[in-house]
C-alpha cells in the first residue's frame, strides 16, 4: 500500500516536471472566443449570465454540455486574466484521472504493480499530453473522472445490493453527461457489466430491475434538463440541426476513420510519435507527419483499408474469445471497446460538418479517451 503511494507521488513529481514550462504560457485558439464572451455578459443581469452558461456554445450552436464553461466562467470570475490557477487545476484533474483510471483497471486486473505500470504509461502518452498542457478541454477530464466514478459505484452496487448506491450512480452519471455530451451513450455500459459473473452478486432478476431504473432516470432527467436548457432562447437559431448528423454516409466514415484512428494513433503513434511529426503549427499545434499528409491529399482509401482491417481483428479476437469460451474476457473486453467507440464516434461525425476529413486524426484531445482505453484492453 505504502509502495503504491511512492508510485504515484514520484508520477506526479515526473508531471510537474515535464509539464511545468507550460505553466506560463497564455490562453490561446478557442480560449479567447470563449473569454471574449465571457466579458459581453456582464452586460446582463447575474441571474441570466448563469443560464446562459448553459447553453454556451462558442462555434456549433448545436452542442449540450452545459456543466463545461462552467469551469471557465468560475475562473474568469475569481481570477480574471490569472490564466495559471485554471492551469494547475487543470493538472490536478488530469492527475486524479490517472488516480481514477488506476482504481477503475483493479476491478478487471488484480495485479496492482502491473496497473501502476500501465496507468503511468499512459499518463505520458504522447498524443494525447496536450490535453494537460493545453487547459481548454478540463470539462472532458471532469466528465471521465464522473463517469469513471459512476461505473466503479454500480460494481460495488453489483457485489453489495446496496439500493443507496444508485443515486449517487445517477449523479454520476448525469454529471459526466453534462460535462461533455460526447459520453451520452456511456451509461448503456451498464448492460455488459452486469452479465460479467465475476462483478455480480445477488439475484440477476433485481440487476436487470436496477439497470431499468438507473437508464430510465438518468436519460429521463437528461432529456427534460435538454429541453429546458433549449428552451432558454440564448440563441436566434442553430447553425446545425441534429439531422445534419444523422447522415448514413457520414456514420459510415466516421466508423471506419475511428477504426483508423485505432490502429494509426492509438497503437502506431503512441509506439512511434515521430509519425506524427512535424507538427501543423496555426492558431494551435496539431499532429500531422507523412501519413496525415497522405490523407489529406486526397487519399481517403487508405483510412477504409485500415479501419476494415481493424474491425477484422476485432472480430477475429471476439471469435477466437467465444471460440475458446472465454466469455468474461469477451464481456470486459466488450465494454471497454463500447465506452471507446461510443465516445470517438460521435465526436469524429460532428467534426465532419465544420473540418476536414484529417481533422479528428490530428487533435491530441481526441486521443485522451481512446488511449486510455486501449491501454486497459492491453492490460
Amino acid at each position: 500500500m505504502k509502495n503504491k503511494y511512492i508510485y504515484f507521488v514520484l508520477i506526479f513529481i515526473a508531471l510537474v516536471i515535464v509539464s511545468y514550462p507550460s505553466l506560463s504560457h497564455p490562453p490561446l485558439s478557442d480560449d479567447w472566443e470563449t473569454f471574449y464572451s465571457f466579458h459581453h455578459l456582464e452586460s446582463l443581469p447575474d441571474s441570466l449570465n448563469w443560464l446562459h452558461i448553459l447553453n454556451f456554445d462558442i462555434s456549433e450552436k448545436i452542442g449540450y454540455r452545459p456543466l463545461s464553461h462552467y469551469f471557465y466562467y468560475v475562473f474568469h470570475l475569481v481570477f480574471g486574466s490569472s490564466f495559471i490557477f485554471f492551469k494547475i487545476s487543470n493538472f490536478l484533474l488530469y492527475f486524479l484521472s490517472l488516480i481514477m483510471l488506476y482504481k477503475f483497471s483493479l476491478y478487471f486486473c488484480k495485479d496492482r504493480l502491473l496497473g501502476a505500470v500501465f496507468i503511468a504509461f499512459f499518463a505520458f502518452l504522447f498524443n494525447h499530453f496536450d490535453i494537460l498542457l493545453w487547459s481548454s478541454h478540463i470539462y472532458i477530464i471532469a466528465g471521465f473522472i464522473m463517469l469513471l466514478s459512476g461505473f466503479m459505484i454500480y460494481m460495488e452496487f453489483l457485489k453489495r445490493g446496496k439500493r443507496s448506491y444508485l443515486f449517487y450512480l445517477i449523479l454520476l452519471f448525469l454529471g459526466g453527461m453534462f460535462c461533455y455530451e460526447a459520453f451520452f451513450l456511456w451509461p448503456l455500459g451498464i448492460l455488459i457489466l452486469s452479465s460479467v459473473k465475476s462483478l455480480r452478486g445477488g439475484k440477476a432478476g433485481s440487476k436487470k430491475k436496477a439497470n431499468t431504473l438507473i437508464l430510465t432516470l438518468t436519460y429521463g432527467f437528461y432529456f427534460l434538463f435538454y429541453v429546458f436548457v433549449k428552451s432558454l432562447g440564448t440563441y436566434e437559431s442553430s447553425a446545425y440541426e441534429i439531422s445534419d448528423f444523422l447522415k448514413f454516409g457520414s456514420i459510415v466514415q466516421s466508423g471506419f476513420l475511428v477504426l483508423f484512428n485505432t490502429i494509426y494513433n492509438n497503437i502506431a503513434v503512441n509506439l512511434i510519435p515521430f509519425l506524427a511529426f512535424p507538427f501543423n503549427v496555426r492558431e494551435n499545434i496539431y499532429m500531422a507527419g507523412p501519413v496525415i499528409n497522405y490523407i489529406g491529399a486526397g487519399h481517403k482509401d487508405i483510412v477504409f483499408v485500415v479501419g476494415a482491417l481493424a474491425g477484422l481483428l476485432i472480430s477475429y479476437l471476439f471469435y477466437s474469445l467465444y471460440k475458446k469460451k472465454r466469455f468474461e474476457e469477451l464481456k470486459i473486453i466488450g465494454f471497454f471497446l463500447f465506452l471507446m467507440l461510443s465516445e470517438a464516434g460521435p465526436v469524429f461525425l460532428a467534426k465532419f460538418l465544420v473540418n476536414p476529413f484529417i481533422y479528428s486524426l490530428t487533435e491530441f484531445r481526441y486521443q485522451y479517451i481512446p488511449n486510455a482505453f486501449v491501454i486497459l484492453i492491453v492490460l
